[in-house]
């Protein structure tokens, strides 16, 4: 049996205008905070800041731009390294793409999304998000 979850962790985070093109891989910082409980997503940094050592469920849903083929790459990054990948391209209306990752961390370590530099046309608009919630903690 697991124990109860006693931290009360839990954002949802979107872009209000759209990103890009970009040169280099860029943070992206989600500006329109709907939910942060907990305080654990930094709306300057774009950072979500482990405050417990615990397992998290992060949820990412990407739209590129409706210009005519364009996409929009987004890597999940945990302390510095990718974990996962979401793309979505439109062709010629814009798309949707998501991705859903389950990580257990340690107290301070930050998850964040990057925008790629060779498909950068992220659509805003509460189209791009991001949250992420406590599971458990370990």
């Amino acid at each position: 049996m697991t124990s109860p979850v006693t931290k009360k962790v839990a954002f949802f985070v979107g872009l209000s205008d759209n990103m890009g093109p970009v040169t280099d891989h860029t943070d992206i910082i989600f500006d329109r905070v709907v939910t942060n409980v907990g305080g654990a997503y930094d709306p300057v940094t774009g950072r979500f800041t482990s405050p417990a050592n615990a397992t998290y469920q992060f949820n990412v849903i990407v739209a590129a731009q409706g210009r005519q083929k364009v996409r929009a790459a987004v890597m999940i990054i945990k302390n510095g390294g990718m974990i996962a990948t979401v793309w979505a391209e439109s062709i010629p209306y814009w798309a949707t793409a998501s991705n859903v990752v389950v990580l257990s961390l340690e107290k301070g370590d930050q998850v964040w999304l990057m925008l790629l530099d060779r498909a950068s046309y992220l659509h805003g608009y509460m189209y791009s998000t991001f949250s992420g919630f406590i599971i458990f903690e370990n």
